[in-house]
């Protein structure tokens, strides 16, 4: 058992709700309770830093749209949401402008036979895909800036992709206040806030350390607001 693998977090949860280890049921709900916090966490909407990632994957000739799971095969893991694509092919440097799926088809005229072909400029993202436009006219490198996804946890050696750091201060107390108000009684109803109110002020210190902008990350004007500015 390391620390903050799977086996780590949920024996935690057991002890800290004052049940037994070596029984069978304890063991399944704890577990339960540790993935519900898990993905409680996960999939708040915050833009959790630990969930980014940065890859590239291939465009095919003649295919403008992937699904999310064959981007994530050519990337080496799952994809929650894909946040922004940038041309690595040749010269490259640009990053590809994104629209809703409704522009993206009023752009391309997708209905057209003769929809054009190129080095693609926009993108756009819908139903765990994206499409890119023009449809490529050769094999493309695309950088891509993306959020994992936070899978349940099965194995015993699995681990979050939540820092270690923040582990036990997140997803033990959370576990501890469910599996206590699945016990009834005013004691355990007693406990199971204490272990609540410890995992909402870790879930605040967490995400003011690791959810919030802050620099160098964060850009409070464009590059050219000063040009702009000065031409009126």
């Amino acid at each position: 058992m390391a620390s903050g693998d799977f086996q780590d977090l949920y024996t935690k949860a057991i002890y800290g709700s004052r049940r037994d280890t070596s029984d069978s049921f304890d063991v399944a709900r704890a577990k339960d309770a540790i993935n519900e916090a898990l993905l409680a966490v996960s999939f708040t909407g915050d833009p959790w830093s630990w969930l980014e990632r940065e890859g590239e994957f291939t465009l095919q000739t003649g295919s403008d749209t992937y699904t999310y799971g064959t981007i994530g095969t050519a990337l080496g893991t799952t994809v929650s949401e894909i946040l922004s694509l940038v041309m690595d092919s040749g010269d490259g440097g640009y990053r590809l402008e994104s629209m809703s799926w409704d522009a993206l088809e009023n752009v391309a005229y997708s209905t057209q036979d003769d929809e054009s072909a190129g080095e693609p400029i926009f993108w756009s993202d819908w139903d765990s895909k994206i499409r890119v436009f023009p449809k490529p006219d050769e094999a493309y490198t695309l950088g891509c800036f993306y959020r994992a996804y936070q899978s349940e946890l099965s194995a015993d050696s699995d681990v979050p992709l939540i820092p270690l750091e923040w582990r036990t201060r997140l997803l033990v107390p959370y576990a501890c206040a469910r599996l206590l108000r699945q016990e009834g009684g005013a004691e355990a109803a007693g406990e199971a806030d204490r272990y609540w109110g410890e995992y909402q002020k870790a879930f605040n210190d967490c995400r003011t350390a690791l959810a919030t902008a802050k620099a160098p990350a964060m850009r409070l004007a464009t590059p050219s607001w000063r040009d702009q500015m000065w031409l009126g």
